[in-house]
């Protein structure tokens, strides 16, 4: 499963940690771990992109929530080398709160959905 938002962290030690590396490099370690990829596509000029960067992603029951069940990356939806990523998920902005099982799109969900 491919997980899809926005995030800039600080403290890593209650929020998410973020793998360092490719998409690909990400994905890897997920399959390897067992986990599920949350991937932070996100636009320096994104206004939604950077409230969950303040507001939802320090939070330590979102960090502790992803870190035990995710690797998390993060993907500039703009950067040439991530174009076909994009075009691959059929990416827009507009779709912050995105979750993708392996190819299609498999629907939406809030915080609340994600945290259960």
């Amino acid at each position: 499963m491919v997980f899809l938002t926005l995030g800039i962290l600080g403290n890593l030690s209650a929020q998410m940690q973020l793998f360092k590396g490719t998409f690909d490099e990400a994905m890897n370690k997920a399959r390897q771990e067992k986990k599920d990829l949350f991937v932070d596509f996100y636009a320096n000029w994104c206004g939604p992109c950077k409230a969950m960067a303040s507001e939802v992603f320090p939070n330590a029951k979102v960090g502790e929530y992803f870190n035990a069940h995710f690797v998390c990356v993060q993907v500039d939806v703009e950067a040439k080398e991530n174009k076909e990523l994009a075009k691959k998920y059929n990416l827009t902005l507009k779709q912050i709160w995105n979750i993708l099982k392996d190819e299609p799109p498999a629907g939406q969900m809030s915080l609340d959905e994600w945290l259960g």
